[in-house]
């Protein structure tokens, strides 16, 4: 079973000698999904002048706020804690953004 303190098996990797390449294939260690809902909603009100109207509109990122796990930091472009030699290695030591909301009101005339 999966838990933030030890994502896989990490007794199954060792380091390869220096003089072969390992036997690990790509894609042996699976990370954590990624599920994210984003929503938008919106409405224009037709104002009393001519052409003139209001939009309101609200857009929720990860709207349901569930946890994103990752191996690293966003912003790394390397996994770190999928590096035998690391010490937290197989652990999840970050998550992804959570739940964003932002509104937004345009006036058109």
């Amino acid at each position: 079973m999966h838990t933030v303190s030890c994502w896989f098996n990490t007794s199954a990797y060792v380091v390869a000698p220096v003089t072969r390449l390992g036997t690990a294939g790509v894609g042996s260690v699976r990370g954590p999904g990624l599920y994210t809902w984003d929503l938008s909603l919106r409405k224009e009100f037709p104002i009393v002048h001519e052409d003139w109207r209001l939009r309101f509109q609200a857009d929720m990122f990860n709207a349901f706020n569930h946890p994103n796990f990752r191996f690293d930091s966003i912003t790394s472009l390397t996994p770190n804690n999928t590096t035998v030699t690391n010490n937290s290695y197989g652990t999840i030591t970050a998550a992804g953004p959570p739940r964003q909301i932002q509104f937004g009101l345009k006036f058109t005339f």
